[in-house]
């Protein structure tokens, strides 16, 4: 399980596009015959996927 920490506001606001999907973006949610999961201190949720 990817555990992703929270970042501060002020840090946010001097990201980048790359940067902030760096920090943001789930990728790779569904890769064949494994789970990902990922949890998210931001918005306290777990994002997960499953493909046999």
């Amino acid at each position: 399980m990817d555990v992703r920490q929270s970042i501060h506001s002020a840090h946010a606001k001097t990201l980048d596009t790359q940067g902030l999907r760096n920090e943001f973006l789930v990728e790779k949610v569904f890769i064949a015959d494994e789970y990902t999961m990922v949890y998210s201190h931001i918005d306290r949720i777990i994002v997960g996927g499953i493909m046999p």
